[in-house]
């Protein structure tokens, strides 16, 4: 929910669930763009997703991870965080970061658990 100076709130986004644009537990969000490009971008942690909202419009304009192994398959979605470019990072609990284009389409990903340096 988006609230006001008083604290009231003016905007929410989505609903409890697991539907399109529904949440199940949401563990952080991070904002981008200005104007009515603006965009939120929320991890649920439960769902395995990023869902991604207009801010203006409170529209849906992304799903981020795929439901399937392989690439963009998201086990458990916590930290989000936007580039200056647009693109979404998302952290995973399974040790790694996952990068997509603002279209909400894998780009790549890196790190892996481990001592070593970038795991």
């Amino acid at each position: 929910s988006v609230r006001d100076e008083t604290y009231s709130v003016v905007r929410t986004y989505g609903s409890k669930g697991a539907g399109l644009g529904q949440f199940e537990a949401v563990r952080h969000v991070a904002v981008h763009g200005e104007g009515s490009e603006q965009r939120v971008a929320a991890s649920d942690f439960d769902n395995k997703r990023v869902l991604v909202f207009n801010v203006a419009s409170g529209e849906r304009v992304a799903t981020v991870g795929s439901a399937e192994d392989g690439p963009g398959h998201l086990k458990g979605p916590s930290g989000v965080a936007f580039s200056r470019q647009g693109e979404l990072f998302v952290a995973d609990d399974v040790h790694r970061i996952l990068v997509f284009d603002a279209s909400g389409a894998y780009l790549r990903s890196f790190g892996e658990k481990g001592e070593g340096e970038g795991e």
